[in-house]
């Protein structure tokens, strides 16, 4: 785990100004894919740059790490985090052209490897957002159509892994064809 300086702002954990981006996502607890968190939030009126800030605690005395994101809304984390089921707490800040402006509100989400439980989470989620669009009555305190874990395991490739195996074959076909050229002008 990384381990970043705190920035001295840290006075706002609970309040957050008209000018602070709002987080967007992971919000609310929800499990993610601890190697590879992917953290968006609104753009902020006259932001020049943002910074996140990751905690093991709400109120970001236990900082995991701040990073400097740039002019962009949406930053990606990898392999900085513990994929055992930790909660962290998130929260970023604008710089404006009269400096960094205060922290947004902080949100939370469980950093997992868990893949399962993941498509689990996301299969609710799209459930609970078909209930809600209109036209759809939904029971108040009925329980949103469960989504049903499929049992099936997702499998990733890294990109590197992919070219290699990819050369391989080409090299392996190339050497295939070469010695059937070689065996074909050698019969002759």
């Amino acid at each position: 785990m990384s381990s970043a300086t705190a920035t001295p702002d840290r006075a706002t954990v609970g309040t957050a100004s008209a000018k602070a981006p709002q987080p967007v996502a992971p919000t609310g607890g929800m499990p993610v894919d601890g190697s590879a968190v992917s953290f968006s939030w609104t753009e902020a009126p006259g932001a020049r740059n943002y910074r996140l800030q990751v905690a093991a605690d709400a109120s970001f005395e236990q900082v995991v790490c701040t990073l400097e994101a740039g002019a962009t809304t949406l930053f990606t984390l990898l392999e900085m985090l513990p994929q055992d089921g930790s909660v962290f707490h998130w929260r970023v800040q604008a710089q404006t052209a009269s400096g960094w402006q205060p922290w947004s509100l902080a949100e939370t989400f469980k950093a997992r490897t868990d893949q399962h439980e993941i498509a689990f989470r996301d299969k609710q989620e799209t459930a609970a957002k078909k209930a809600a669009q209109p036209g759809i009555v939904a029971q108040a305190g009925a329980p949103v159509e469960a989504a049903e874990p499929e049992l099936y395991q997702v499998s990733r490739t890294s990109k590197g892994t992919m070219a290699l195996i990819l050369t391989i074959m080409l090299v392996t076909f190339a050497a295939i064809f070469i010695y059937m050229a070689y065996a074909v002008t050698s019969a002759q």
